[in-house]
């Protein structure tokens, strides 16, 4: 039997499957640069296994949601609940194996890159248990759902400019929405279903240059039962720093966590959103990362939905002698 979690005073950290009910989100298609958004994959999955467990971006494009949950709560403890406000950036990925000059798309998976959220609890839970690269920060995003298009939406982080000797962590705007002029305010197409979605955004994610990525009979087998169970994919790199200062590592473990979704409803909106990147911060390199500058969003929406955030499974560990990789995920291995 494992060694068990001590539960004491002042903590933080609960665990899963968390129950987020009263979800409004609203999000933004963004184009990044196709390199940029491979070299931060490669940097956060396939350096450290080694080239064992590979996600590749499946285009320039990227999802930025928006948005606020009414109540956050552990479902294997019974301590309560928390609201959350909350930012994330998004990138669609495939897990592959490359195969000369092309990679063996196998099933896909969500990166959230970046997570911005507004209290202590989201924000240790989020990191310690699942491995989310969450940040703290104050939402300028309406609590309530009936707000169909927002005026603006905004972030603002607690973060540094520079990393210097001299600098110090403050709170920074980073970026802000904001629904052009002439925008009437009306909502477009809805989305009945996770399906509906998924069909129009996969359209507007879908590469619009050259790529890499084959399609492999395992991924379409892998969609079609995701769809089934109205499950979504993400993947993290969870870890944790070794208390000597030589840089190494505690704990290191990339994880794929299913989310299921019991409600759903969706808007496309009519109105056109610019994107303004209001601070480039060393702690927050979302240009660099992302390849991203102020532009206006390809496709923005509405969604409102409750779901589940599931149990991780361990893609790899570097603690392991026998590293599984992505197949050995999928045969149990």
């Amino acid at each position: 039997m494992p060694p068990q979690y001590v539960n004491h005073g002042a903590d933080l950290s609960y665990p899963t499957p968390l129950m987020c009910e009263g979800t409004t989100l609203y999000g933004f298609i963004l184009e990044g640069q196709p390199q940029n958004l491979q070299a931060l994959c490669r940097r956060v999955f396939y350096e450290p296994s080694g080239g064992l467990v590979y996600y590749y971006p499946l285009s320039r494009f990227f999802m930025l949601t928006v948005g606020y949950i009414q109540k956050i709560y552990s479902m294997s403890l019974n301590c309560g609940w928390t609201p959350e406000a909350q930012a994330i950036v998004w990138i669609p990925t495939a897990a592959v194996k490359p195969s000369g000059s092309k990679l063996i798309a196998e099933r896909l998976a969500w990166f959230p890159a970046y997570t911005i959220v507004s209290n202590p609890y989201s924000l240790v839970s989020g990191r310690e248990v699942i491995g989310f690269f969450k940040g703290f920060g104050w939402i300028d995003v309406p609590e309530s759902g009936t707000v169909i298009n927002p005026a603006r939406l905004g972030v603002d982080v607690f973060g540094m400019k520079d990393f210097q000797p001299q600098s110090t962590s403050q709170r920074y705007p980073l970026f802000e929405l904001t629904r052009l002029d002439g925008a009437d305010g009306q909502a477009g197409q809805e989305w009945p279903t996770l399906e509906a979605a998924f069909n129009d955004l996969k359209m507007q994610l879908a590469s619009a240059g050259p790529s890499p990525i084959v399609v492999s009979l395992e991924l379409g087998l892998n969609l079609i039962d995701d769809l089934l169970h109205k499950e979504v994919p993400l993947v993290f790199l969870k870890q944790f720093r070794n208390a000597a200062a030589d840089g190494s590592v505690a704990y290191q473990a990339i994880l794929e966590v299913p989310t299921t979704v019991q409600r759903f409803r969706g808007i496309q909106l009519i109105d056109d959103y610019q994107f303004t990147l209001l601070n480039d911060l060393a702690s927050y390199p979302l240009a660099s990362d992302l390849g991203i500058t102020s532009q206006k969003a390809v496709l923005s929406f509405k969604l409102e939905m409750d779901f589940t955030i599931g149990n991780g499974t361990e893609i790899w560990n570097a603690a392991q002698s026998q590293r599984p990789g992505c197949l050995g995920f999928l045969f149990g291995k």
